[in-house]
């Protein structure tokens, strides 16, 4: 329970400007006490330009509703007002009694301050006063498409963060798509799953990826990335922890790990293929979200771990985006069940085997 509980109470902020303010979201923060483990969050804050006053709100995970914590000595409240004058630093705690609350911050900076910070989570055992971790994340900016490490194997796991922070003039929610897209890919590139999170403007969503991809058995022992997209703004933090299910402390110390959102995600071709009475594959591809040039193509048949048939194809100009090819195999008594597909790009490199779809 307190791994579940535990790896998103860290933060993340990041920087978009709104009408000339710079608005900065802390992706996550959390505070509070279960049996006898304590988790508080420190804000921190470091202003190099003018005398500013920053603002400060909390809002709850889920529906982004406000969210009202004790911070160190400015006392309690959802909305903080911070004045900070040039070279100044702040830094407040919170509690960690009560119990566990959970959600992200929104810092308002007025046009003209140069304010940057950053948040570190604490996890204590409060018999001993030991404390298990701590975590931090550097400021980030805001990203439309990102991609993050993925590391389940064993007693690891990783959790993914987000906010849409899709938000109007006045820092009020907009319009926005409400929907963010992630894709689960193996080392090798090869896609296993995709699914649509819903996420409207100034919502918060916390999970760990194999909870994201609960259908999908590998998602809980694997390693690889996840490619998140979409068209409103976003903020995310990503952890990695370390810990055996049902021990402790003293007999277990668990770790916490922030891993890089890395801005961009490569872009897969869209493909399936289906088997034809000969056993053959009929393999259709779709090269429109290829950024890259491609000049040709190698298309791999299996059946089960046999290799059934090799094909290397050239693209001429003007052909494409969407490519039929058909996959025929060398002998009968066999079925493709498997095809994977290489790109050769323009000045000879490769992209790693694709598996398409069946």
């Amino acid at each position: 329970m307190f791994r579940r509980l535990s790896i998103f109470i860290v933060a993340l902020l990041f920087h978009a400007s709104v009408w000339g303010q710079t608005v900065v979201y802390v992706a996550q923060v959390g505070d509070g006490r279960i049996a006898d483990i304590q988790f508080q969050t420190t804000l921190i804050f470091v202003n190099t330009g003018g005398d500013v006053t920053i603002t400060l709100e909390f809002f709850t995970t889920g529906t982004g509703a406000p969210l009202t914590l004790t911070l160190g000595d400015l006392g309690t409240d959802d909305t903080f007002q911070i004045p900070l004058r040039q070279g100044e630093s702040f830094s407040a705690q919170t509690p960690g009694t009560g119990g566990i609350q959970v959600g992200y911050a929104r810092v308002t900076i007025p046009e003209g301050g140069m304010v940057g910070g950053t948040a570190v989570f604490t996890r204590t055992d409060i018999p001993t006063g030991t404390i298990l971790y701590e975590a931090g994340v550097p400021a980030s900016d805001t990203l439309h498409d990102f991609t993050i490490f993925v590391d389940t194997i064993g007693n690891r796991d990783t959790g993914l963060a987000m906010v849409n922070a899709d938000i109007g003039g006045g820092g009020s929610p907009a319009g926005g798509s409400n929907v963010v897209n992630l894709r689960l890919y193996d080392q090798q590139f090869n896609q296993i799953a995709t699914t649509d999170v819903p996420l409207n403007p100034g919502q918060h969503s916390a999970r760990f990826i194999p909870q994201i991809f609960d259908a999908v058995p590998q998602a809980a022992e694997m390693l690889g990335s996840v490619a998140v997209s979409s068209p409103d703004d976003l903020t995310a933090v990503t952890l990695r922890t370390n810990d055996e299910f049902g021990v402790n402390f003293p007999d277990e110390v668990e770790t916490l790990t922030a891993f890089p959102v890395v801005e961009g995600s490569a872009q897969a071709p869209a493909g399936l293929f289906s088997v034809l009475a000969t056993g053959s594959a009929a393999v259709t591809l779709d090269l429109s979200e290829v950024e890259e040039t491609v000049t040709g193509l190698v298309f791999y048949a299996f059946g089960g771990d046999e290799l059934l048939a090799e094909k290397v194809r050239g693209l001429g100009p003007g052909e494409g985006p969407v490519i039929s090819e058909v996959l025929r195999l060398a002998r009968g008594g066999r079925t493709v069940d498997r095809v994977e597909v290489e790109l050769i790009y323009s000045g000879g490199g490769r992209s790693p085997r694709i598996t398409l779809e069946h």
